[in-house]
């Protein structure tokens, strides 16, 4: 398929000018959710990518596009890091393979802990609980 090698924001651009209803099934078939939700989804995960492509710190950073928020969502989305990894959450495709990046992340923060705390990445309290695949209400496989 010639979208391998499109780039993130290629992809982005893409599903934005695709009709209205093939962007509504593509959101509804793929990440249970709405054509906007999803465009938003995908211009955020646009910017994490490029901050992350070019060793841009995360913490103390807030990002200038915000994650359209899903109706099932309990608290507020914001221009963190921490909404942007929801965003993640919700688009993850495997489980399993969510929760070692979720284990993986929980490692980085204890390690970084006595030098910026929860709080400079827009975390909550519960992020772990919000972050796996149960708490996101994502359906992720």
């Amino acid at each position: 398929m010639i979208i391998e090698f499109f780039s993130t924001g290629m992809l982005s651009f893409t599903y934005a000018d695709l009709k209205r209803q093939d962007r509504k099934r593509i959101a509804r078939v793929a990440f249970n959710t709405g054509d906007q939700q999803l465009e938003s989804w995908l211009r955020a995960f646009t910017e994490l990518r490029n901050k992350c492509a070019h060793y841009t710190r995360l913490y103390f950073w807030r990002f200038t596009t915000v994650p359209r928020q899903p109706r099932d969502v309990r608290w507020k989305m914001d221009n963190s890091l921490f909404s942007q990894l929801y965003m993640l959450s919700r688009m993850h495709p495997n489980q399993h393979s969510w929760r070692k990046e979720i284990s993986r992340l929980e490692g980085i923060i204890q390690l970084y802990q006595p030098y910026m705390g929860r709080s400079h990445l827009g975390f909550p309290r519960d992020w772990k609980a919000l972050l796996s695949p149960e708490g996101c209400a994502c359906g992720i496989q």
